[in-house]
C-alpha cells in the first residue's frame, strides 16, 4: 500500500558503473579514485542538463532517474562519448551503462524495484564503453535519437523471472583486452663465487713461479704483482713454520692470562724470522722544485637558483571567489585556509556547495589526497580538488557569470508569484523538479536558467544575494555559458515576453555597437527592473525602456526612443532579459 512515504513513478532509470574497476584501483589507488571523481563531476552536469536526478553513488557505481527515455538516452551516449578520450591503459576508465523503463518504487529519495533490478543487469551486458537497453526505452527512442542499434534477442537476466529483449548501441564500447602478463625482470648474472682450489702438497723443493695475488683494502681487492716486485722464491718450510710461531705466540699469552690477536702480515713475519729478502734503495730525494706563480681565478658567483614563475592572476587563490559554497565559508577559508600552514589544499562539492580543506599536511599529494578523501566521504555530491596552497587547480574553472548586477534593486522589480509553469524555457522535467524542491524551501532562494533551456537554482541561503550568486553558478557550470536570474524568493522577477517569439537570453556582449558602447548599454538595461525593452537601428542607434507596467508599453517606449535619436529602422531586439526576434 502507497503511503506519503512511498510513491510510485514512472522513471527512466540509467544504472553505470567502471569496468575493470578492482584491477585499476590495485595499479593506482589514487589515481584511480581522482579520475572517478572527475568523471562523477561530468556525470552530475550531464544528468541535470538532461533533466535527470542523481540517485545515488556507491563506490564506482551509479544511479541516475530522468522523466524522458530520450534524454536519458542521450545523456547516455554524451557520456560515453566524453569518457571515450580516457581510455589510455592501463589507468583508463570505462564505464557500462544500462536503461530502463518501467514504474519504481521512490522512497526518501531512494529508487526501489523491477525495473531498477532490469536497468542493474543491463549495464551488466554492456561492453566496456558500451550502452545496453530495454525493449521498453527502445519503443520511446527509436528515431528519435540519432544512434544505431544492435537488437541481442532475449537476454536471459540474472535473478530476473523472465527474458528482456535487449539492444545495445552500435560502434560503442570494445571488448576487454586481458591484462598483459607481467614482464619477467631482466636476469642478472652475478659472477660466481671462486672457490678455493685445493692445492695439492708440493714437494718441499717446489719453487712458487708465478705471480701471488696480494690482499688490498677489502677481501675482493686483488691484484696481480708486477715482476718486478716478485719476491725470490722460498721454500714452503716457512709457511709451516710461520703457522708454528703464531700458534706459539698465542699460547703463551693464553698462559700469561691476556689474549691479544691481530693478524700480521707476511712482511712483519718474515721481519721477525730474519728470513725478509733485502729491500730495495730507496731513491735519492729530488731537489725541491722552484716555486711557479699559480695565477689565482677571481671568485665565481655561486649559480642562482631558476625563479620560480609566479602564478597567473586567473589562477591565484581568492577565498571570496571560490564558487558554490556559502559566504559564511567563504569568510572561514580567508581566516583559516589562507593564513593556513603549507602543504595545503581544497575540496569543493560543486552540487551542494559545500567545501573541505586540510593544513600543515607532510607533502601536496598528502593534502591533497586528504582534502578529497573528507571530501568523499561527507558530501552526497561528487568532489573536486579546487585550490592546492595558494594554486588554483581545478579544470573546469570557474562558472561562467553575467555583468553585475544581477538582478534590479527590490523596488524595481517586476513581481509575479512564483509558480514552475512560469520558469521560462524549462522542460516538463525541471519544473516537477521545482515543484518538489523549490516551492516550498526555505528562503533565501533564487532560480536562473541558460539561453539553452538549462536551469540552476538555490535554495536555503543565508541571504538573497547569496542565494542570487549561488543559482546562477550552478546555471552556468551546468550551460557552459552566463544565465540570467527569472526567480527571487517566491517571485518571478524576469516576466517572460508572450507578443513574440523568444530566441535565447540578451546578452548585450553580441550587439553590434562599439565595445565602451556595448559595456555602457548593457550597465543601463540591467539596472532596470519590471517590463523594459531595447531597440537598435542598423546604424547603431539604442533606444532603452524601464521599469514599464507592460510589454507593449516597454516596446512602443524603446523603439520611439530609438527613433527620437535619429534610428530610421529600429527593431526590438529584447524584452526583459530574453533575446527575441526583432519587431
Amino acid at each position: 500500500m502507497a503511503t506519503d512515504q512511498v510513491k510510485r513513478r514512472l522513471l527512466t532509470i540509467l544504472a553505470a558503473d567502471v569496468a575493470g574497476f578492482s584491477r585499476l584501483v590495485s595499479e593506482d589507488e589514487e589515481g584511480t579514485l581522482r579520475r572517478l571523481n572527475a568523471c562523477l563531476v561530468e556525470f552530475q552536469a550531464r544528468i541535470r542538463a538532461h533533466d535527470g536526478r542523481l540517485v545515488k553513488t556507491a563506490g564506482d557505481g551509479l544511479l541516475a532517474s530522468f522523466e524522458s527515455p530520450v534524454e536519458a538516452l542521450r545523456c547516455a551516449i554524451e557520456l560515453q562519448r566524453v569518457f571515450a578520450g580516457d581510455t589510455g591503459r592501463p589507468r583508463g576508465l570505462k564505464f557500462r551503462m544500462g536503461l530502463n523503463l518501467g514504474d519504481v518504487l521512490v522512497q526518501e529519495g531512494d529508487l526501489l524495484g523491477d525495473a531498477v533490478n532490469v536497468a542493474a543487469r543491463l549495464e551488466g551486458q554492456a561492453l566496456p564503453g558500451g550502452i545496453c537497453l530495454s525493449a521498453a526505452v527502445y519503443d520511446h527512442v527509436a528515431g528519435k535519437v540519432d544512434a544505431l542499434f544492435d537488437d541481442l534477442g532475449e537476454q536471459v537476466l540474472r535473478n530476473i523471472p523472465r527474458p528482456v529483449r535487449t539492444y545495445c548501441i552500435a560502434g560503442l564500447g570494445q571488448k576487454e583486452e586481458p591484462p598483459e602478463p607481467p614482464r619477467k625482470p631482466p636476469e642478472i648474472v652475478r659472477p660466481q663465487p671462486v672457490k678455493p682450489a685445493v692445492a695439492r702438497p708440493p714437494a718441499v723443493d717446489a719453487i712458487e713461479d708465478e705471480p701471488r695475488l696480494t690482499a688490498g683494502r677489502g677481501a675482493a681487492d686483488l691484484r696481480a704483482l708486477a715482476p718486478d716486485e716478485i719476491r725470490p722464491p722460498r721454500r714452503r718450510g716457512v709457511s709451516v713454520l710461520t703457522i708454528s710461531l703464531v700458534l706459539a705466540a698465542l699460547v703463551a699469552a693464553v698462559a700469561g692470562g691476556v689474549v691479544l690477536m691481530r693478524t700480521m702480515s707476511v712482511d712483519e713475519i718474515e721481519a721477525k724470522l730474519g728470513t725478509a729478502p733485502p729491500k730495495p734503495a730507496a731513491p735519492a730525494p729530488a731537489p725541491p722544485a722552484t716555486p711557479q706563480p699559480v695565477a689565482v681565478a677571481p671568485p665565481q658567483p655561486a649559480p642562482q637558483q631558476p625563479a620560480v614563475p609566479p602564478i597567473p592572476p586567473a589562477k591565484l587563490f581568492a577565498a571570496e571567489a571560490v564558487p558554490f559554497v556559502p559566504d559564511a565559508v567563504r569568510q572561514r577559508l580567508q581566516r583559516e585556509y589562507v593564513g593556513g600552514a603549507a602543504p595545503k589544499a581544497l575540496a569543493i562539492s560543486r552540487g551542494n556547495g559545500t567545501a573541505w580543506f586540510v593544513t600543515a599536511q607532510v607533502s601536496e599529494d598528502e593534502a591533497r589526497r586528504q582534502a578529497l578523501a573528507t571530501c568523499i566521504r561527507s558530501a552526497p555530491e561528487p568532489c573536486e580538488v579546487y585550490a592546492v596552497g595558494d594554486r588554483i587547480v581545478s579544470d573546469k574553472g570557474p562558472p561562467p557569470m553575467p555583468a553585475k548586477p544581477y538582478v534590479p534593486p527590490a523596488g524595481q522589480r517586476y513581481a509575479l508569484p512564483f509558480a514552475p509553469e512560469r520558469v521560462p524555457l524549462a522542460g516538463p522535467g525541471m519544473r516537477d523538479r521545482l515543484r518538489a524542491e523549490y516551492d516550498n524551501a526555505a528562503a533565501f532562494k533564487a532560480v536562473a536558467v541558460a539561453r539553452t533551456g538549462t536551469v540552476g537554482f538555490s535554495t536555503s541561503r543565508a541571504t538573497e544575494d547569496e542565494a542570487v550568486r549561488t543559482a546562477l553558478e550552478t546555471c552556468g557550470d551546468l550551460a557552459g555559458s552566463p544565465c540570467a536570474v527569472v526567480a527571487v524568493g517566491d517571485s518571478i522577477v524576469a516576466p517572460f515576453p508572450e507578443t513574440t517569439t523568444v530566441t535565447g537570453l540578451f546578452d548585450p556582449g553580441a550587439l553590434p555597437l562599439p565595445q565602451s558602447d556595448r559595456d555602457r548599454v548593457g550597465q543601463a538595461y540591467a539596472q532596470g527592473g519590471g517590463w523594459k525593452a531595447l531597440a537598435l537601428d542598423r546604424a547603431g542607434k539604442v533606444g532603452m525602456a524601464l521599469n514599464r507596467a507592460s510589454e507593449a508599453q516597454a516596446t512602443q517606449d524603446a523603439l520611439a526612443e530609438c527613433r527620437a535619436q535619429g534610428g530610421q529602422d529600429c527593431l526590438v531586439q529584447a524584452i526583459s532579459v530574453f533575446a527575441v526576434i526583432g519587431r
